[in-house]
């Protein structure tokens, strides 16, 4: 991906080391600020990286963010993702198989939303469902 060394580094920074407060699955390793924007930086699709962008510049520009969760799947997202704060606000960065970041979401309200403006389906979900 495209983007400053500076705020790549910067963002690096920032990040809380305080492990020990993130949720990890049983037997699941922690997940380290940096690990997280090394994520960013090197394995997010070409359909993430706008929003990766948008969400590093948050990380180097703000207050201290944070890890909330290691990998893992919930009940209400099956699909692989990590948590992270930003300025207060929750990221749900969404794996793939190969484990490259293939999306970002947040949460608004009752409403899953990308914050690059795109919407969202859950997998499987239809996007634009077809009136009846």
């Amino acid at each position: 991906m495209n983007i400053s060394p500076s705020i790549v580094t910067q963002a690096r920074r920032n990040g809380d080391a305080m492990m020990s407060r993130q949720y990890a699955p049983a037997h699941a390793p922690r997940i380290s600020a940096d690990t997280v924007v090394t994520f960013l930086v090197d394995r997010s699709s070409p359909g993430a990286q706008r929003t990766a962008r948008m969400l590093l510049r948050q990380m180097a520009t703000g207050p201290k963010w944070r890890v909330l969760a290691a990998i893992h799947k919930s009940p209400s997202d099956q699909t692989k993702h990590m948590t992270i704060s930003v300025m207060g606000i929750a990221y749900h960065l969404r794996l793939d198989n190969r484990l490259c970041v293939f999306d970002i979401t947040r949460v608004s309200g009752d409403e899953v939303v990308r914050p690059g403006g795109i919407p969202w389906a859950p997998p499987g979900g239809d996007l634009f469902p077809v009136p009846r």
